[in-house]
């Protein structure tokens, strides 16, 4: 049986990891990929509210998160996660436990009301106030093609193309 993989997007409050995250598991979904998306704002208002937003709360549903991506990812269901999750050191454990995780540590002139741990060695840094959402995705759906978590996006064809392509194909007899 083959694995999931875990996208982690990390960073404070505020920094847009929650409209990534969602933009990344739309595109998943349209890509064929059996994803969940686990979002620690939703997770938290919808599940456990009087979970507090304080480095401790934050922290405890980053555990919970490594707990569901486990059994998802071993069960060939991808994960993407929008957390602040702001222990470096918490996430280290999670990279340790979760054999295909990718961590993306999300940074912006936000300064959160947390203590938020940078990671020594994120699979990718995104400083959001210097790029706009789009390249972003572009960039995140780049390292995954590269790891070969997601097969590369082809490119649509002109219409002159697609004739083309069309009359090669039926003069080699396969249309």
């Amino acid at each position: 049986m083959n694995e999931g993989f875990t996208l982690w997007l990390t960073g404070n409050p505020g920094t847009g990891k929650a409209a990534l995250a969602k933009t990344i598991h739309e595109r998943m979904i349209k890509q064929g990929h059996k994803v969940e998306l686990l979002d620690d704002r939703h997770f938290r208002d919808e599940y456990v509210p009087e979970l507090e937003n304080s480095t401790q709360g934050y922290n405890t549903s980053a555990k919970v998160f490594a707990a569901f991506c486990t059994i998802l990812n071993r069960n060939d269901i991808d994960c993407v996660v929008s957390a602040v999750s702001p222990s470096a050191e918490i996430r280290q454990e999670f990279k340790d436990k979760l054999e295909n995780m990718v961590e993306i540590q999300i940074s912006d002139k936000v300064k959160g009301n947390i203590d938020y741990n940078a990671s020594q060695d994120p699979d990718l840094v995104l400083h959001m106030n210097e790029k706009d959402p789009d390249s972003a995705i572009e960039e995140i759906f780049s390292l995954l093609e590269e790891l070969t978590f997601v097969q590369p996006t082809l490119s649509e064809y002109s219409d002159e193309e697609k004739e083309e392509i069309d009359a090669r194909l039926k003069s080699l007899g396969y249309m």
